[in-house]
């Protein structure tokens, strides 16, 4: 759960006065260093300082170091996450005064370290593909409860199809109306909040020569790389851009361009990894298949033969759209054809085939309409968007997914308008790579 704001848990003036206090060695080639750290209660820090010699030391309060060898040191600050049974909470570290020059001296040098809160973690975020286009955040105190209305945070974005967050939890959205991407940082979704003016997107990727063509939904790979479906008809093509391309805006050719081996990609919409880094797309229309198309496949462009292909069983996750590992390795479907989710499990996913589903999961009393989105939290269970009809975001807890029925959700979140891809932040860390 999203820590409330409080007072920094120390304060520098004091630590300060303290650090005046110390004696510094008096050996002829030593000096000192001074690391001043502050962060919210309940955050214990995960500070390192490196210098020369090899030396390296972990902290986690402010702390004198006396008797350093004269010389270049460095402070880092790793990110420290707040568990939570939906979504956990990320603190970084701000640093200021490093890299740190220590010299023989009777006052010690200074880093000041202070954690803060990353934007837009402990949450749920919602895209929702209506009148009025938006990316809402839901935080997990807000999912806690049994009905939910208004988000915490929203940030316009028009024709927008999809949400996903990258390593340093900047959101990146597809705009399937206009064939581009967007990224808005981290910091943004902070300054959205409240704002009645939306953020400018950081990061604007335009089509180049058809590169986008109504991108659906976006994944990230191991390496930062950012993969994209395309789901026009007739496009049938799922690209990527390395993570050197998202830095600035522009319309770079992909670095990779994966095209249809006769069929085998067909208005391409859900996209996940699996724990192995390979990759899996769920085909929107013709036959709905899904395929798997390994890591090695993905190196360079081409129209490469999936590995697998998984064929539906009659009227069983058709036009497969949403798509989601758990942590079992099983991958889950939502089908808005047929208002159904469904699991193939890790052992149905090793060869072409046409399995039926390991769990088939139906609808009762609008409990899926439409079904679009999939996204697991922390405690394993699934929450799904309802895209039309009943619009909302609903629940299934883990317990209700062990096996086939037509459970009633145990949270949902209501007054929606086209609410379609969904995403934590951040995302389980018991799940294979971001779905």
């Amino acid at each position: 759960m999203r820590l409330p704001a409080r007072p920094l848990c120390l304060a520098l003036s004091i630590a300060a006065a303290a650090v005046a206090a110390c004696s510094v060695p008096t050996g002829p080639h030593s000096g000192a260093l001074a690391v001043l750290i502050s962060a919210p209660n309940g955050v214990v820090p995960a500070v390192s300082v490196h210098g020369p010699g090899g030396f390296t030391k972990s902290l986690t309060a402010s702390a004198t170091l006396p008797g350093l060898a004269t010389g270049t040191y460095t402070v880092t600050a790793a990110p420290v996450t707040i568990a939570d049974s939906i979504a956990g909470s990320i603190f970084v570290g701000t640093i200021s005064g490093t890299p740190v020059s220590v010299v023989r001296s009777k006052t010690p040098d200074t880093v000041v370290v202070s954690y803060g809160l990353r934007p837009g973690t402990g949450a749920l975020w919602v895209a929702t593909f209506g009148g009025f286009s938006s990316i809402a955040e839901y935080l997990s105190e807000q999912l806690g409860k049994q009905q939910t209305d208004l988000p915490a945070t929203s940030v316009a974005a028009q024709g927008v199809f999809g949400a996903t967050f990258d390593a340093a939890g900047n959101l990146w959205v597809p705009l399937f109306t206009s064939n581009a991407v967007e990224e808005f940082t981290a910091a943004q979704l902070s300054a959205a909040n409240g704002s009645s003016t939306p953020p400018s997107p950081a990061v604007t990727l335009i089509a180049n020569a058809g590169s986008l063509n109504s991108p659906a939904a976006l994944a990230f790979d191991a390496n930062g790389n950012l993969w994209v479906t395309n789901v026009a008809m007739g496009a049938n093509t799922v690209v990527e851009y390395s993570a050197s391309q998202i830095l600035t805006d522009g319309s770079p050719i992909p670095a990779v361009t994966i095209g249809s081996a006769s069929g085998s990609l067909n208005q391409p919409f859900g996209i996940a990894f699996d724990a192995g880094g390979n990759l899996w797309i769920g085909n929107d229309d013709g036959q709905s298949t899904v395929v798997e198309f390994t890591a090695s496949q993905l190196a360079q462009s081409g129209t490469p033969v999936p590995v697998v292909t998984i064929t539906p069983a009659p009227a069983v996750f058709l036009e497969p759209q949403g798509m989601a590992f758990d942590s079992h390795g099983g991958l889950w479907i939502a089908s808005g054809f047929t208002n159904t989710i469904v699991e193939l499990s890790a052992s149905q996913l090793t060869t072409t085939s046409a399995p039926d589903p390991a769990v088939f999961l139906t609808a009762s009393s609008g409990s899926l309409d439409d079904p679009a989105g999939v996204a697991f939290d922390n405690s394993g269970d699934l929450w799904v968007s309802n895209f039309q009809g009943n619009a909302s975001i609903v629940e299934f807890s883990k317990g209700q997914l062990a096996s086939s029925g037509h459970p009633q959700p145990t949270v949902r979140v209501s007054s929606l308008n086209g609410p379609i891809g969904i995403a934590f932040n951040p995302h389980a860390a018991s799940l294979p790579l971001k779905p």
